[in-house]
């Protein structure tokens, strides 16, 4: 079947091929960190290409070993990576749900920080443009992308997966899958999710029901 490719901008930019380093700090899942430069890393790379100077020694990190990688533009501008797991929320044929937890790690970014919850994007490419901006990429197949949206709560151990991204080209259950996640996710904002159940949001605006979330009390 012919090879579709599918991008999703975070910003409007344009795409720049080929490896660079940028500044980076590294924080480690033992609590410790380090600051130097690094190339951004594709969403299941493992080894990370780091330099201690700009013209230093390249070597490898381990990608397992490390929390998140934020790296700074010129502009001062921060994009932040964090090493996760995924949960899947899933629902068998009576109804009932269960979790998943996958057996590997990749690289999400986390573009919305608050205390009560994180925003991620995730795709198979993040790459930096000549002005700074970070773009989500990734390519498959008709229907199918890997460009996504997942929410964690500070404190959990996984990111937990909630929707394909609205350029992903996916149809069908999407949107019912989307608001069965969402309703056991936030559960506890029942108002939310009764306004969710009731399709008053579509699978793509999980950043508008983020923004919602954070505000409300609770």
């Amino acid at each position: 079947m012919k090879q579709i490719t599918f991008t999703l901008l975070l910003f409007l930019s344009t795409i720049v091929y080929g490896q660079k380093y940028y500044p980076v700090r590294v924080d480690f899942k033992d609590g410790t960190s380090k600051t130097g430069y690094a190339t951004v890393p594709r969403e299941l790379q493992n080894k990370i290409k780091f330099k201690s100077s700009d013209g230093g020694k390249t070597t490898k990190l381990k990608g397992d070993d490390i929390y998140t990688l934020t790296f700074t533009v010129e502009d001062g501008r921060t994009y932040l990576l964090e090493r996760s797991n995924v949960r899947t929320i899933i629902a068998n044929k009576n109804g009932e749900m269960f979790d998943r937890v996958s057996k590997w790690s990749g690289w999400y970014l986390r573009k919305y920080s608050d205390s009560r919850l994180y925003l991620y994007y995730g795709g198979d490419k993040y790459k930096i443009d000549k002005n700074g901006d970070l773009t989500v990429k990734s390519s498959g197949q008709v229907g199918f992308t890997e460009i996504s949206f997942y929410l964690k709560r500070p404190g959990e151990n996984e990111i937990t997966y909630i929707s394909a991204a609205e350029s992903s080209g996916i149809q069908g259950n999407q949107g019912r899958i989307f608001r069965n996640v969402l309703s056991v996710y936030m559960e506890d904002r029942p108002e939310l999710v009764e306004r969710i159940k009731n399709k008053e949001f579509k699978s793509w605006q999980l950043e508008k029901i983020y923004n919602i979330y954070i505000s409300s009390k609770g």
